[in-house]
C-alpha cells in the first residue's frame, strides 16, 4: 500500500479458487485500508466450481464489493487462433497439425480450463510426447478419442451409461 500510494501496483492473483478464508480476508483487509488516491488494482482469476460444489470464498468477497469497484469477465471460449497460440506456447517447436487443433478445439469447446485438463491427459498418456528437438502428436481418431478428459471429475458409475456420457459431454462447457 506504501508503494501504490506513490505510484500505480497491480497484484494478478490466479486460482482463487483455491484461497481459503483466512487468504480471501487477507485481500479483504488489503481493499478496505487502501485509502482514496492509492493506484491499486487487484486482479484476480478462478474458475467456477462443478455442479453442486459450494461457492468459493473468494466469489463470496466478490461479490460484497462495491459493483462500482468490481469488474467480473467471464472467459469465452478460445477461438481457432486463440488455440494455435496456446499451443505454441504449450508445446514450444511443436507443428500442431490443424487436424489436432480443430479435434481439440470440437472435444473441448475452446474452454481454457479443459483445454488444459485435455492437454495434461494427452501429455500424461504420450499422445503428446517430446521429440528430437520437438513434439510427436498422435492424430488418429481412435487414439484421440480414447483420451478423456471431462472437465470436473465427478464419480458418475451410478448413472446409465448414455446419461453419464450426456453429463460429461455437458461438464466440458462448464
Amino acid at each position: 500500500l506504501r508503494v501504490a500510494r506513490r505510484r500505480p501496483v497491480a497484484l494478478i492473483f490466479d486460482n482463487l479458487e483455491l484461497a481459503d478464508e483466512t487468504a480471501v480476508e487477507r485481500i479483504r483487509t488489503l481493499l478496505r485500508h487502501a485509502e482514496v488516491g492509492t493506484r491499486l488494482l487487484v486482479i484476480g482469476a478462478f474458475r467456477t466450481p462443478p455442479p453442486g460444489a459450494p461457492r468459493p470464498p473468494i466469489r463470496l468477497l466478490a461479490d460484497r464489493l462495491p459493483r462500482e469497484r468490481v469488474s467480473h469477465r467471464r472467459l469465452g471460449p478460445l477461438a481457432a487462433e486463440d488455440l494455435d497460440e496456446w499451443l505454441g506456447r504449450r508445446l514450444p517447436g511443436a507443428a500442431v497439425p490443424i487436424a489436432f487443433r480443430d479435434w481439440l478445439l470440437s472435444e473441448t469447446g475452446g474452454q481454457p480450463g479443459s483445454v488444459e485438463s485435455t492437454l495434461t491427459a494427452l501429455l500424461e498418456s504420450g499422445v503428446i510426447r517430446p521429440g528430437a528437438g520437438d513434439w510427436e502428436i498422435d492424430t488418429p481418431a481412435d487414439v484421440l478419442h480414447a483420451t478423456e478428459a471431462f472437465g470436473p471429475d465427478v464419480d458418475l458409475s451410478r448413472l446409465d451409461e448414455n446419461v453419464a456420457t450426456t453429463v460429461r459431454a455437458a461438464m466440458a462447457w462448464i
